[in-house]
């Protein structure tokens, strides 16, 4: 079974590029993947990092992330992620939790440990 794949129109990718504060870039992506999981969205279906506005420091090692908005617990063995398998590119999978509260907290469960 396939994880899902979500894409992006052209004028939506455009808006996200556009933001230039950093802040207002990552609100834009965490309403977005909200957005999507409010319609149904599957958690655990990837996004391309390509596009949304993620950061460079995370678009340049980063290919697509996983994106969850119910679960708070992740563990990438149950979840099937490839987090340690590169690209072509160098790039690999990543994770993204959509919190929408400060008070939220999110867990990463990969070989063994916790982050």
């Amino acid at each position: 079974e396939g994880r899902g794949r979500v894409s992006f129109s052209d004028s939506l990718r455009s808006r996200g590029q556009e933001l230039s504060d950093e802040g207002e870039r990552r609100q834009f992506v965490r309403e977005m993947v909200v957005l999507l999981g409010d319609q149904g969205l599957e958690d655990g279906s990837e996004i391309s990092t390509d596009d949304l506005p993620f950061s460079e420091s995370i678009s340049s090692k980063v290919k697509n992330v996983a994106v969850f908005n119910s679960k708070l617990y992740v563990d990438s063995a149950v979840e099937e992620l490839e987090l340690e398998t590169a690209n072509e590119e160098g790039k690999r999978m990543g994770v993204y939790f959509a919190l929408t509260q400060v008070s939220d907290s999110c867990t990463l469960r990969h070989d063994g440990e916790e982050a």
